[in-house]
């Protein structure tokens, strides 16, 4: 405000001074023609004079940075704006159809055995904590019609809060590609005809390979199912021969792909980015919903099944409440990816559109997406581990995005009628959510970017090219598995103890001792655009193969395993 305020004193100077001028100097002539009239000529050219350096003295430099008061904010008159006000809809709602919402959502309700108090405290933190928040930050960008840095002018004391979210972007968007790539070649391969996951004759496949449908739980290791192999090869690059910077072809080229597709995409003015968005929300909508039901009705899910799944085991009232609380703050994601996305999408806006109303909205549809997101996660956990393995006690392949693909691509390769185009459309969903939220948030940084610095605003192209070119190369790095290791770090938790064959003291010793069977994962994943807004945990399920058939041994490990990952977390 002070800047805009500023530049409209100045021009009342300018005019001020323009007048006064053309008075003195008017004066000075009738001085110099009129001998009677001298003396008051010059007293009042004198006040005239008297009074202008005054007012000069008042104005504001014509110089100045809104904070400073030495350079005034000048708006992007190039920016454009959305071409219809529902495009700032469609782009928020894109990120309701992220892969968080098919893995990490419903692992909190997965490892702890119920969804009750998991969702209540979600919908919780959907209104009473991402509302206001989305409210707040939709309003900032809608008038002050700038990115996150210059949206804090009217208060230059927080500009450092926009420098904090440019940089946090920034270094989310070194690995966020890998979101959208994984999907990407599941869906390229699901064009086969035969789907590659469901057989063992491919040249990656190796001599142990099954495509079991049954196995014994009891059985400490199963042999490598042909989905596991698939996964292996192409997305972790752990297969044999692979080294530490291993990287396979096809997450190359998908890399590559993606990075061109967004260039593009920036490289072309904010309402054709806002029809693509619109355009892309709209199929990802349709395909979800045809997803679902098919998934229901194929797999038989009654109220019965949703039941089942509601009622909580109260195995550990603490566990519970850290559910509640994680859900709580991953309604989070319905603030969009990164940092101060909303700010950015919010700024083209036009001036009357009602945030308000859109807000509301935008909330809504996450909650109901992620409550339909979980039961489906539910069904494709509950699918694999009754015919492949136990997740991670059979299958642990390392790596944050296993529980979703291993899952999901297991159970559409299963189904009886077009298991292609089912699957195709379900890593279709995943591939646009999440080249969307790429986009969006390397959009905020540009957006942020060329609306402080104006010397930026002639050179988009170069900018634009230099920073994709430079955030491809980092993401290579996030392919190969040394990224794994530092991404996602493990606490192995409980004994390999063979069930109801060993006494309550013989597992405390197991488990101090260090022969443990199932882990919880702790860590940020690689696909969190929230890095560094909060702690994030990421557990998965805790398969707990010697306590499945003793309960009272099942709380002792359950407890010495969480005594165990209080104890890393904290450094001791």
């Amino acid at each position: 405000m002070k800047g805009i305020c500023g530049e409209q004193l100045n021009n009342c100077m300018l005019l001020g001074n323009c007048d006064n001028v053309g008075d003195g100097a008017t004066i000075v002539g009738a001085e110099d023609g009129v001998g009677g009239a001298g003396s008051g000529g010059v007293l009042a050219a004198s006040a005239r004079r008297i009074r202008l350096r005054q007012v000069q003295s008042m104005a504001v430099p014509a110089t100045s940075a809104y904070d400073t008061l030495e350079r005034p904010y000048r708006h992007d008159k190039a920016r454009g704006r959305w071409a219809k006000s529902a495009d700032f809809y469609f782009a928020s709602c894109t990120h309701a159809f992220t892969s968080l919402m098919f893995s990490d959502l419903p692992t909190f309700g997965l490892i702890h055995g119920g969804w009750v108090l998991f969702i209540i405290a979600y919908l919780m933190g959907i209104f009473f904590y991402s509302l206001p928040i989305f409210l707040i930050q939709a309003f900032l960008g809608q008038f002050s019609t700038s990115g996150s840095i210059s949206a804090f002018r009217v208060a230059p004391i927080f500009k450092g809060i926009g420098y904090s979210i440019l940089l946090i972007n920034l270094g989310t968007l070194t690995y966020y590609s890998i979101g959208a790539v994984v999907p990407l070649i599941y869906a390229v391969n699901t064009l086969h005809a035969v789907i590659p996951w469901t057989h063992c004759n491919n040249t990656w496949n190796s001599l142990d390979c099954s495509t079991h449908d049954n196995y014994d739980p009891d059985d400490l290791s199963v042999d490598p199912h042909s989905t596991v192999e698939f996964f292996r090869s192409m997305i972790a690059s752990t297969g044999e021969g692979s080294t530490a910077l291993s990287i396979s072809l096809p997450m190359l080229v998908a890399v590559v792909a993606i990075w061109l597709l967004v260039l593009a995409l920036l490289l072309k003015p904010i309402a054709f980015i806002g029809k693509a968005l619109r355009c892309a929300c709209v199929l990802m909508f349709a395909c979800f919903v045809a997803v679902f039901f098919y998934l229901a009705i194929h797999e038989r899910v009654d109220l019965g099944t949703i039941h089942s799944y509601l009622l909580p085991s109260f195995y550990n009232v603490e566990g519970l409440l850290r559910a509640g609380s994680s859900a709580f703050l991953l309604a989070g994601l319905a603030l969009g990816p990164g940092c101060g996305s909303v700010i950015n999408l919010a700024s083209y806006n036009s001036f009357r559109s009602d945030a308000e109303r859109m807000s509301v909205w935008v909330c809504l549809t996450h909650a109901t997406i992620g409550l339909l997101a979980m039961l489906c996660c539910n069904v494709a956990h509950d699918h694999f581990e009754d015919h492949v393995g136990m997740l991670p006690l059979h299958v642990d392949e390392k790596h944050d995005m296993q529980y979703l693909y291993l899952s999901f691509s297991y159970l559409f390769g299963r189904f009886s009628t077009a298991s292609n185009l089912w699957a195709f459309l379900f890593f279709l969903i995943i591939f646009l959510a999440e080249i969307s939220a790429l986009t969006i948030q390397l959009l905020s940084v540009l957006t942020s970017l060329f609306d402080e610095f104006e010397c930026l605003r002639c050179r988009k192209m170069p900018i634009i090219c230099f920073l994709v070119f430079g955030l491809a190369a980092t993401s290579l790095y996030f392919c190969t598995q040394v990224s794994d290791e530092f991404s996602l770090p493990e606490i192995i938790c409980i004994a390999s103890v063979p069930p109801l064959s060993v006494g309550l003291q013989s597992a405390e010793s197991a488990a101090t001792t260090g022969h443990v069977l199932a882990c919880p994962h702790f860590g940020c994943s690689r696909a969190d655009g929230h890095l560094g807004l909060w702690p994030c945990a990421l557990p998965v399920r805790l398969a707990v193969h010697a306590g499945q058939n003793d309960l009272k041994l099942y709380h002792i490990l359950h407890t010495l395993c969480h005594a165990h990952l209080s104890r890393t977390v904290s450094g001791g």
